[in-house]
């Protein structure tokens, strides 16, 4: 097979250099790395190995399966060619040089004799696959060794006969059956995987997630099946508290995305489920990998949602919650959002525009908040409580949202002595209480406020009379 053709040539590029050829620090990592990036060439770091040797292990690393070399029609008689010139051209001596053999000739022999030690190994290995292969000519399965006898792969066991090979029948069969059971097994680790995912075991998310993405890989499934499948190895990554490792999952689901035929819903709903959690993930990167990611998810946004859709507002305020450290990139973002609501239409995958305009509204008051813009916080979370107050359909975090909103605007009035503007302000938290079943804390918190409120007013009124 292509796959065995592969790890032969890194099994050969480790061999001769001494580390493998992709290494990540991650098992997600190193997948990433053989699925993409072309190892680079073993005469690199080693300058004396034969050019025919390298010639072929570059071909065995080829990542288009239908251009590497055939095991045992190609790569093999190469080998032994190779092998019997560097016998016949490097004849081996006698372990003490002589006295004036130059440094650099007993080098290039010494490379040149392990070349020859590590060949005969690779040899080995193909003749194993050899073996295996079951249209394989007696001539070939039956070669002879030192004594004139024969070894029966792959017990290794002497025999005085050699054994016919298998019908094309037989092989057929053979074929058909190995298909089935891998089949059966990727269905059996898509049914652990599903599993660990509705129980939220995330390191057995992480684990089968990793087995399934390899086998996508190998069977070129579907993008869209592979975001989905990325993204929920994220996901697995987050509650392991791995956030590089999520952020390096989420890329790869943003990647496999942008492969996808266009005009997909499915590959709109991975996009904005991936592109939601990777918060967790970009805040443990560089500055550069995350400017870099936010360039390429709101172009690939743009693209999907429309610059007049709810869903593109949607990660706008995404966007800016992401970059809340950089205030005035939060709220470039922010703005953007809310002009984007103005002419937006509904989309199936997003809140509506008054609910994504009230969560806008107080994540922009929230960041002035923090940055003493304490006058353009009250106007923000003014219009952002009064905003929610009239939707009806809040979901439940959202609705909470809005409370500790209005709390905070009702502290910041009291703050700036305006009594009634604070009171009034209680009057929509009041409303949003009503609704939902909110915890009773932020009910007890908006009624404390308001009776503040209420005998502030009463002690200045009584105090300018």
């Amino acid at each position: 097979p292509k796959t065995d053709a592969y790890s032969l040539g890194c099994v050969m590029w480790e061999a001769l250099v001494g580390h493998p050829p992709l290494a990540g620090d991650t098992a997600i990592e190193t997948l990433l790395l053989h699925q993409h990036q072309e190892p680079v060439s073993v005469e690199v770091h080693n300058a004396e190995i034969p050019p025919a040797l390298v010639k072929i292990i570059d071909g065995l690393l080829k990542k288009d399966p239908d251009i590497r070399p055939d095991l045992t029609e190609s790569v093999l008689p190469e080998l032994e060619l190779l092998c019997m010139k560097l016998r016949e051209g490097n004849p081996i001596k006698s372990a003490e040089p002589s006295a004036d053999e130059s440094p650099t000739k007993r080098h290039s022999l010494n490379a040149f004799m392990i070349s020859s030690i590590v060949l005969s190994l690779c040899i080995g290995v193909v003749a194993f696959f050899l073996f295996n292969q079951p249209d394989v000519s007696k001539k070939e399965s039956g070669r002879q060794t030192k004594g004139n006898k024969f070894f029966d792969f792959p017990d290794l066991q002497p025999s005085s006969k050699q054994t016919p090979g298998p019908s094309s029948s037989e092989v057929r069969r053979e074929r058909e059956r190995r298909a089935k059971q891998r089949a059966e097994d990727r269905k059996i680790q898509i049914d652990r995987f599903n599993k660990a995912y509705d129980k939220k075991d995330c390191a057995e998310v992480v684990n089968t997630g990793i087995v399934l993405a390899r086998d996508s890989a190998e069977n070129h499934k579907s993008p869209v099946a592979e975001a989905e499948l990325f993204e929920k190895i994220g996901w697995g990554y987050e509650g392991l508290h791995k956030p590089r490792d999520a952020f390096q999952s989420y890329q790869r689901s943003l990647d496999c995305i942008c492969k996808a035929p266009n005009q997909e819903k499915l590959k709109q709903l991975v996009y904005i489920n991936s592109s939601l959690r990777t918060g967790y993930g970009l805040k443990e990167v560089s500055s550069e990998q995350r400017d870099q990611w936010l360039q390429q998810s709101e172009s690939l946004a743009l693209e999907l949602l429309g610059e007049n859709s709810t869903a593109y507002a949607h990660e706008l305020l995404f966007y800016g919650d992401l970059t809340a450290h950089d205030h005035p990139t939060a709220v470039r973002y922010y703005r953007r959002c809310l002009d984007c609501l103005r002419t937006a239409r509904p989309h199936p995958n997003a809140p509506s525009v008054s609910a994504l305009r009230g969560q806008c509204l107080i994540s922009l008051g929230r960041g002035q908040m923090e940055f003493e813009e304490t006058d353009q916080a009250i106007i923000s979370l003014q219009q952002a409580v009064k905003v929610l107050a009239k939707e009806k359909n809040l979901d439940f975090d959202l609705r909470v949202s809005a409370l500790d909103a209005d709390i905070k605007l009702a502290d910041l009035l009291m703050q700036k002595g305006r009594f009634e503007d604070s009171y009034k302000a209680t009057d929509y938290g009041v409303a949003l209480s009503k609704v939902g079943n909110p915890p009773n804390k932020y009910r007890r918190e908006i009624i404390i406020r308001r009776r503040s409120a209420f005998n502030m007013m009463r002690s200045k009124r009584k105090s300018s009379r």
